[in-house]
């Protein structure tokens, strides 16, 4: 006689059979599982051409199969079955599983993003522009953009925003750089000629006057204000260091057609910004974006590293090949966007893994480039 704690297997029909994945989480998402979070959600991201990414609401990860050893048997509990007391202690194998999918947490995918984006810039002259010529071109909202691009909703919105792209009307529109540049300097005229503190700019004041003053939608500026400080229902508190860096950024993009020594781009940005602001500018502002020039070379070089790969391997190549041997504090911000990289610790990893460290005659610590990259 079967004892209460002995169990019989048997294979469920043909036509019965499940499908099962194993996913072994990471414990920064099965902490988030286990406390049952009312706003947690995971989604599996990406086109049949694609690799399936798995996004929660803050971060990407990598999914990648891993085969073990042996199966794993997918079986239904007791209580699952009726039929009496007869089939109690029989349990149906509804499936199997030969691999467990490992998740690693990865770099957002926002490649895809510029694509979508583009053609839907966002000019003056927008309302006029509704032709047959307009009316042809593709425009994206956020859910369709959000379905295709393999990013979490915190880091699809930081791309948006990092690419200057707007909620307009229902749709996502983007800004030019030197559309930006005109609306953010004309932001700090009417600030001053109103009056405005920084600290504290009546929001409807605000909108109404560039409005009047400039002829720019207020929906175009309250959006572009919202990058830039915390903006309420009435007021908005400026992050004047960040306005300003955003002029400065734009100005390093020209660098390309126009060289400049540090002295004529720090001269050109404070006429810029204008006598009320440039206390705000300080070159650290724009760490990351730009090289210094080696003899005999006077310009600075625009280096944005947004621009490099994000694959470790990758972007240690092309930084030695922009530079045989980099000084730590030089080399570190252009690490941003990297796997971890706003973790020290990984920051170090990675450089005693793909750099080689050297002391200079001055006692400063030099890195270069390793024999391989692998």
């Amino acid at each position: 006689m079967a004892q209460p704690d002995d169990y019989t297997l048997r294979l469920t029909a043909p036509s019965e059979q499940q499908t099962y994945r194993l996913i072994e989480l990471p414990s920064e998402l099965l902490s988030i599982v286990e406390d049952k979070t009312a706003d947690f959600s995971l989604t599996i991201k990406g086109k049949q051409s694609d690799d399936a990414v798995l996004c929660s609401s803050s971060s990407t990860y990598a999914l990648k199969a891993v085969l073990v050893s042996n199966s794993f048997l997918i079986i239904q509990p007791p209580q699952a079955y009726d039929g009496g007391s007869d089939n109690e202690n029989i349990l149906e194998i509804t499936g199997q599983v030969k691999d467990i999918i490992e998740v690693q947490k990865a770099v957002p995918k926002l490649d895809r993003l510029h694509g979508l984006m583009r053609g839907s810039d966002w000019t003056a002259d927008d309302d006029e522009d509704m032709g047959e010529q307009g009316a042809k071109r593709r425009r994206y909202t956020y859910d369709q953009v959000s379905g295709v691009v393999q990013a979490s909703a915190d880091e699809l919105d930081e791309g948006l925003r990092a690419a200057h792209v707007l909620h307009i009307a229902g749709e996502l529109r983007s800004l030019l750089p030197s559309q930006l540049s005109n609306i953010l300097e004309t932001i700090l005229t009417s600030m001053v000629a109103r009056s405005f503190s920084p600290k504290h700019v009546p929001l409807d004041n605000f909108l109404d006057a560039m409005e009047e003053d400039h002829e720019l939608p207020r929906e175009v500026v309250r959006g572009v204000i919202g990058w830039y400080g915390d903006v309420s229902e009435e007021r908005w508190r400026a992050d004047m260091a960040g306005l300003v860096r955003e002029i400065g950024l734009g100005l390093l993009s020209e660098l390309r057609d126009n060289p400049m020594t540090e002295h004529e781009f720090v001269t050109h940005w404070e006429k810029k910004v204008g006598d009320s602001f440039t206390g705000e500018i300080t070159m650290e502002l724009l760490h990351g974006h730009y090289l210094r020039p080696e003899p005999p070379s006077k310009h600075l070089l625009y280096f944005p590293h947004t621009a490099l790969p994000s694959a470790p391997a990758a972007r240690f190549a092309d930084l030695f090949l922009a530079r045989p041997r980099w000084l730590g504090d030089d080399l570190e911000p252009f690490l941003r966007g990297l796997p971890g990289g706003e973790n020290k610790s990984v920051r170090d990893a990675l450089l005693v893994k793909f750099a080689r460290k050297s002391g200079g005659e001055d006692g400063c610590i030099w890195w270069s480039a390793r024999a391989n990259y692998t």
